[in-house]
């Protein structure tokens, strides 16, 4: 198996690892701390469509308890760790979307709706349904609303609406 963290650590074989690398490797596999209900964890979520970031710290959640952090990068791998001991875990997920600053128009089952990103669910929730259809929109609106069309307000959204409504 092979698991990396952002700051070089690997385990595996790899070629061309320099002492410092290497160094750093041997501690992280020699780290003897494990999470505890009193460590605090810290998650920065970078969202790669929009470059926004977003931190948040809470407590553990119950599968994280007891893990070290070999156990953790097995378990979460979908996470980097920038620093791992028993007081604070510090990690970094990239998600390949939009935070949920924006807002997301789209036709769906012909409507037009408001779609905004869903950290929980990782997927777009509808937030919105408007009064738009597909018979209110010419050809190319149509193509641009079933790939969907990004906004950063609900305001901006309401006036894309009014602008293309047909009278």
């Amino acid at each position: 198996m092979f698991f990396s963290v952002n700051s070089g650590y690997k385990l595996g074989k790899s070629e061309g690892i320099d002492n410092e690398q290497e160094s750093k490797k041997v501690s992280m596999q020699a780290n003897k701390d494990v999470i505890v209900k009193d460590t605090k964890i810290t998650t920065t979520y970078i969202y790669k469509k929009c470059g926004h970031k977003n931190i948040t710290c809470d407590a553990p959640t119950q599968d994280m308890l007891g893990l070290s952090v070999m156990d953790f990068m097995e378990r979460f791998p979908d996470y980097t760790i920038k620093d791992f001991t028993s007081e604070n875990v510090s990690l970094i997920k990239i998600i390949d979307n939009y935070c949920d600053k924006h807002y997301l128009l789209k036709l769906v089952d012909n409507r037009a709706m408001v779609l905004r990103y869903n950290l929980e669910d990782d997927d777009f929730i509808i937030i919105q349904r408007t009064k738009l259809i597909t018979n209110d929109l010419d050809v190319d609106q149509i193509k641009l609303l079933n790939r969907g069309k990004l906004f950063n307000s609900i305001d901006d959204v309401n006036k894309y609406i009014d602008s293309i409504k047909k009278y």
